[in-house]
């Protein structure tokens, strides 16, 4: 990686120690302020924030009774829970539940808990107020819950935790045993008996619609019976029918006898058969009504009692009509269908044909009949099943707090209710915490000076990108770091002397009156630093020893302190050993000459630099010579009269006072040919990226770059941390 690279790609340091205090130092106003209004703030939070008042107590929970299924046993459903943490957590969340924190906020009165919340939402805002001021903690290792009340009037704290205690049992009794209070469990009971009616007058009524006698799988087992003996019964008369007809159809001696009353003998057979088959048929109604009342026990809305009494009416309309049309019918004489009742009359043949023919007919309607009423039972099955289980879930229910309302009465009684839990702790009167406020306090300070410290860096870090410190040189820019020269009213031998520093960018080499000091002057303040930067350039040129040496100062900015640097530099070198030093002021484009010995300068050289152009002509180039092994350079005209002197001169040093660094100025072309740049870094003046630029196009020309920080101010005391 080229030098240049390295210097555009560095990063910025580091936090480190001397940076923190720094920041903290250089903006110390901004820090203080920020204290300053964290104070006021303090004090405004104690001044306005109302005291905190506090009750305390505590509850133990060993174990708990819950209600669960019932075995053999343990009728009564009751299974006793110990199960640690879960069962300590579980009893914290019962007590930081929203709907008990409403229930004693409705008691206690949410007026005086929130009382400027709206009316419409006070009762919500209350209950919240309970809820975020209720502190419910486990004593670590032990079964024990810690309850803590905290409200700024005294007068609710202690009536709070009380009824938070008293609604807290009601609801432990209630979610473990399925309880409540007497009057909510009477409420209950009501509501299950009430509900309870109302699923049995349904489910009698689809088993009414479906037939159903007793219970339902008899229902259609009877059912199955009935349609079993039906059919048997129709296929035996529907072959005595057949047999009759046969007799009554066959050869003429086997016909029955034609004797009948003569009654009959003026009534038409086919009426007479029709009056037979409908006496028959109501005997055989009216036998098995009979028999389905006192047998089988039906009611008279059963829909086969309603059947059979709907045949009769109609077997009996017809018969009233043909014994209107023949009254003569009334003579003839019909055998019994009930059992056990003897014919009064002996059948004939016709009349035995027609019996049966009644029978089949009678059976056949039957069978339809208990079809009908079998399919219908299949219908309604579903619909009685889920109203059966309906029935009994809600009959479950009812016998459940029923129980549950005597072991109420029987703990009330007592004094055995929630005997599983005890007050370990009752409701401490209010207490005034103090150190409430004072953490609200703390946390109002730290806030705002912690953001006053937040801006600071902020402003230090993105802000403000200029280079401040000479720490930042090295690791920053890749660059050597020859000397930092303090800001005048920073520098100790201002105090020392009384002597004023010379205005940055002044030039002047000797002193224009007695007001004023120049930079050569042991007076001045800066004599000691450019003692130093002498020092430093010495040794860097230590093992070179021809003459004379070039050294050029430059800088990224105007006003930086060239000119200082370069006449006390000049005057620093002087003092050692027998050398001379010429310095070159390369502003504005022209040269002038001034040679140092011994610390002061000397008379004024002749004008080496005056040429054709030396009035302006900066703007015309020549090829000249190169000092040193380098290439060609392109120089300004004034120029090419200095260089071949150079290498004849018996300077020891010639020192360039060079303009700031720029694309178009000479500086950067000069600094090629020189055996050292000094470049002057302005603190605080300087940004960063423009230093990297200045940088890179200085590595890029093969200059040999050393820098000078000048005017470095001095925010932390030497005694807390100490910079170079």
């Amino acid at each position: 990686m080229s030098d240049q690279e390295t210097v555009t790609e560095q990063q910025p340091a580091g936090f480190s120690i001397g940076f923190v205090w720094f920041v903290l130092f250089r903006r110390l106003r901004l820090v203080v302020a920020a204290a300053i209004l964290g104070v006021l703030a303090a004090g405004a939070v104690y001044l306005l924030k109302k005291p905190v008042y506090r009750s305390t107590g505590s509850l133990m929970v060993p174990y708990v009774l819950d209600a669960g299924a019932p075995t053999p046993g343990n009728p009564e459903r009751i299974r006793l829970s110990t199960s640690g943490d879960t069962l300590i957590n579980s009893e914290v969340r019962v007590l930081r539940s929203f709907d008990l924190c409403e229930k004693v906020a409705r008691s206690v009165g949410p007026e005086r808990l929130a009382p400027g919340a709206p009316a419409a939402t006070r009762l919500m805002d209350a209950a919240s107020v309970i809820l975020k001021s209720l502190n419910v903690e486990v004593v670590p290792k032990t079964i024990t819950i810690e309850v803590i009340f905290e409200h700024s009037d005294s007068s609710v704290v202690q009536p709070v935790l009380e009824n938070l205690f008293e609604r807290y049992f009601e609801r432990h009794f209630e979610i473990h045993l399925g309880g409540g209070s007497e009057t909510n469990l009477l409420q209950r009971q009501k509501d299950s008996r009430a509900r309870l009616e109302i699923l049995d007058k349904t489910l009698n009524e689809l088993k009414t619609q479906a037939g159903v006698i007793g219970s339902l799988e008899e229902t259609k087992k009877g059912y199955a019976v009935k349609i079993n003996k039906l059919e048997s019964e129709l296929v035996e008369a529907k072959s005595e029918l057949g047999f009759q007809n046969a007799l009554f159809n066959g050869p003429g001696e086997n016909k029955p006898s034609n004797a009948v009353p003569a009654v009959v003998d003026r009534v038409p057979e086919d009426v007479m058969l029709e009056f037979k088959k409908i006496s028959y048929e109501l005997e055989f109604l009216r036998a098995e009504e009979f028999k389905a009342r006192n047998t089988h026990f039906f009611t008279d809305e059963h829909p086969t009692v309603v059947k059979y009494r709907e045949l009769i009416a109609t077997n009996l309309v017809w018969k009233q009509k043909l014994l209107k049309l023949y009254p003569m019918l009334e003579a003839v004489a019909v055998p019994s269908a009930s059992p056990g009742v003897a014919a009064t009359t002996v059948f004939t043949e016709m009349d035995k044909r027609a019996a049966y023919a009644a029978k089949v007919e009678v059976l056949s309607a039957n069978l339809v009949l208990e079809k009908t009423n079998a399919f219908r039972l299949q219908q309604l099955e579903p619909q009685i099943a889920e109203a059966q289980r309906q029935r009994d879930s809600e009959e479950s229910v009812l016998k459940q707090i029923s129980i549950a309302l005597e072991r109420k009465r029987y703990n009330t009684t007592d004094g055995s209710s929630n005997a599983n839990i005890s007050v370990a702790q009752a409701p401490t009167p209010a207490t005034k915490v103090a150190g409430k406020r004072l953490k609200t306090m703390g946390m109002v300070f730290a806030g705002l000076f912690g953001a006053g410290l937040a801006f600071a860096f902020f402003l230090e870090i993105f802000v403000d990108r200029t280079v401040k410190r000479p720490s930042e040189i090295e690791p920053n820019f890749k660059l050597p770091l020859l000397m930092a020269v303090p800001a005048m009213h920073d520098s100790p031998n201002t105090a020392s002397k009384g002597q004023p520093g010379a205005p940055a960018g002044a030039r002047a080499l000797v002193p224009a009156s007695d007001s004023f000091v120049p930079a050569w002057s042991p007076l001045h303040f800066i004599h000691p630093y450019t003692d130093a930067l002498s020092n430093r350039v010495a040794m860097y040129f230590e093992f070179v020893k021809r003459k004379p040496k070039l050294v050029g100062v430059t800088s990224c900015t105007d006003g930086a302190g060239v000119s200082s640097i370069a006449e006390g530099l000049a005057a620093a070198l002087s003092e050692s050993g027998d050398g001379r030093i010429l310095i070159v002021d390369m502003h504005r484009g022209q040269g002038s000459t001034q040679t140092f010995f011994q610390g002061k300068p000397v008379a004024e050289s002749p004008q080496l630099l005056n040429g054709e152009n030396s009035n302006g002509g900066s703007g015309d180039q020549i090829i000249a010579a190169t000092i040193g092994e380098g290439g060609n350079r392109t120089l300004p005209t004034g120029l090419k009269h200095l260089l071949p002197k150079l290498k004849a001169s018996d300077y020891d040093y010639i020192i360039f006072d060079m303009p700031k660094i720029s694309m178009a100025s000479m500086s950067l072309r000069l600094s090629a040919l020189l055996d050292l740049t000094v470049l002057v870094v302005e603190s605080e003046k300087v940004q960063s990226d423009l230093l990297k630029r200045n940088c890179a196009m200085l590595t890029e020309s093969g200059a040999k770059v050393g820098v000078v920080m000048n005017k470095v101010h001095k925010y932390v005391p030497e005694w807390l941390h100490s910079e170079v």
